[in-house]
């Protein structure tokens, strides 16, 4: 799965509506000993789940959850080179959902850093092993995963791990060392 064509995305939200994907803005919300905030938490389960929304989840069961436990609005695109595939935006967490032929969720993936911060919407905070990824540099995201996978792949445009079914995108190529997303996938076998 690896790049999700983000920054094109982007790029076409700052056209149509005037905004500036400067990486130096910062839609955070920090405390008072400058640690930052996370308006929503969600773990990490590598092929099975990002929070609440698991892998082969019908449609019906992760906007029932959304809008139950979030209290998110669902926003419903369709993506692939036909146009013919669904994906579900959770409302302000940065998580959506991709589906399968059959309704059925078959990736779950969460934006966060640059491609959150150039819409203007705060990170919501993604867990792996009790690690905060969020802002977390590629290197050590390779560490993390090394940690516990031998099948770690850097790409130019994504970290992947295909027997964990899991994947992190970077903004523009590995040489800028900042992802921006992670993806739930099914596991290779």
């Amino acid at each position: 799965m690896g790049a999700r064509m983000i920054r094109p995305l982007v790029a076409l939200w700052q056209s149509l509506t005037g905004a500036n994907a400067n990486r130096n803005s910062d839609s955070h919300q920090y405390d008072d000993d400058d640690r930052f905030i996370a308006k929503h938490t969600f773990e990490i389960l590598p092929g099975e789940a990002i929070g609440p929304f698991r892998l082969g989840m019908t449609r019906e069961q992760v906007r029932e959850i959304a809008q139950r436990d979030l209290g998110s609005d669902i926003e419903a695109s369709k993506f692939g080179e036909a146009g013919d595939l669904d994906r579900d935006s959770i409302g302000d967490t940065g998580l959506m959902v991709d589906y399968d032929g059959n309704g059925h969720a078959n990736c779950v993936w969460g934006s966060y850093g640059w491609a959150r911060s150039a819409c203007g919407t705060p990170d919501s905070a993604f867990m792996l092993f009790g690690k905060n990824i969020t802002g977390m540099n590629d290197a050590k995201v390779i560490q993390l995963c090394e940690s516990h996978w031998t099948d770690v792949l850097d790409r130019h445009f994504s970290i992947d791990v295909p027997s964990a079914g899991l994947s992190f995108t970077y903004w523009e190529n590995a040489t800028d060392g900042s992802l921006c997303t992670v993806d739930v996938l099914p596991p290779e076998s």
